[in-house]
């Protein structure tokens, strides 16, 4: 089985990770609902227990936020 988390950016600049691993469809829907809260997602695919990497991390907190 392949597994994914997600990385995102909510609107106030703060850059999360899933704590668990997803599917690759259960990763997408919550790619769309962070987006609906106006969040810069991204979805990655980890080895089983692994986290995403922190040059991932480092890279959303440098990207400057979506025009409103």
């Amino acid at each position: 089985m392949r597994n994914f988390k997600v990385v995102w950016r909510d609107s106030d600049g703060k850059v999360r990770s899933s704590a668990v691993s997803y599917s690759a469809t259960a990763a997408e829907d919550r790619k769309h609902q962070l987006e609906g809260d106006n969040a810069v997602v991204r979805v990655v695919e980890v080895a089983p227990g692994a986290d995403v990497s922190a040059s991932l991390v480092e890279e959303m907190r440098a990207e400057l936020p979506p025009a409103a």
